[in-house]
């Protein structure tokens, strides 16, 4: 390790006297040292120091958004650490389930997927509220397709045992291949389809209708900001600011260098908001209906209750009426 620390310092060091020898030697028409390069570094502070306080004023207005995005990391931390519990700590899991059978295997992978989700959701908090939307849609679509998979492998073994197969770490040329989203959303559109036939469903089928169509309308949108759209990427050098309605479009629209939080920014994230409520609760109900995992079973917080009301349905209707 000490080595390595070494050789990268070294590697600095040579990148920097390149720097300064080419500099030296004429190379460019102008004469900068490594050092005022540094010091005009302090450009960038002054402008980050500003952008911080316009954000902290702004996010004023997003105090539900803070609020609603503690409540997802925090729900999403309460359920790894008790499936961590029941499988790696207590190892109680091997009680309830046999090791060979699909649940065991299929919750065990669940939440180490659900973990990297969970970190999507701390990371897009810090990107939204940080006027980074662009870079905070690209995540967005990572979690949409990521969360379709794990609704993917918890309602359908054959899907399951497909996805380990194509992942297989024992065959060099599969160790990281992907699985297109089209054939997730396929999957993932006939297990909905099936616990829309659970007795116990009292959902409308309205709702469920409107959550794909949000799903797919959310995930269109965020794929065009990976591939290069033209005008998004226009659009989001410059944002219009938030809560400056008595000025013109050209007059609101400021440079978005280091991130600022715009009048789209609170759209943005109750789209996030929306999509996590509904798609959570249909990874509760495959948890509980197809696999039987039974929170009581979980020691990790007793207390603890994963929360299935209305309220998120409630979240959807508000979206179809608006």
């Amino acid at each position: 390790m000490k080595e390595v620390i070494m050789f990268m310092k070294k590697l600095s060091d040579i990148i920097k006297e390149k720097i300064q020898q080419e500099i030296i030697s004429g190379r460019y028409p102008f004469k900068y040292s490594y050092e005022q390069f540094q010091m005009d570094a302090n450009n960038y502070k002054e402008l980050t120091d500003s952008v911080k306080l316009l954000n902290t004023e702004l996010r004023t207005d997003l105090d539900f958004e803070v609020e609603y995005f503690d409540f997802i990391i925090n729900k999403n931390t309460q359920l790894i650490l008790s499936l961590r519990e029941y499988f790696q700590i207590s190892e109680k899991a091997e009680k309830d389930y046999s090791t060979s059978e699909y649940s065991y295997n299929v919750i065990n992978h669940f939440w180490m997927i659900f973990t990297v989700i969970s970190n999507n959701y701390i990371s897009l908090k810090d990107l939204f509220l940080n006027g980074k939307d662009y870079q905070g849609k690209v995540l967005f679509r990572n979690t949409i397709e990521l969360t379709e998979l794990c609704i993917s492998i918890l309602g359908d073994e054959e899907f399951y045992n497909f996805f380990k197969k194509e992942n297989n770490i024992n065959h060099p040329s599969k160790n990281y291949q992907t699985i297109k989203f089209d054939s997730i959303k396929k999957k993932s559109n006939k297990i909905i389809q099936e616990i829309k036939k659970l007795p116990n469903n009292n959902i409308d089928k309205e709702l469920w209708d409107e959550y794909l169509k949000m799903r797919d309308e959310y995930y269109d949108d965020a794929s065009k900001h990976i591939h290069s759209n033209f005008f998004n990427l226009m659009l989001n050098s410059h944002i219009p600011l938030k809560n400056f309605g008595e000025l013109d479009l050209s007059e609101s629209l400021v440079h978005n260098l280091t991130g600022i939080i715009s009048s789209k920014t609170e759209k943005n994230i109750e789209q996030v908001i929306l999509y996590d409520s509904i798609s959570y609760m249909i990874l509760m109900i495959l948890l509980v209906d197809n696999h039987k995992l039974h929170f009581s079973k979980l020691d990790y917080k007793t207390n603890y209750l994963t929360i299935l009301s209305a309220n998120n349905w409630e979240l959807l209707k508000f979206r179809k009426k608006h």
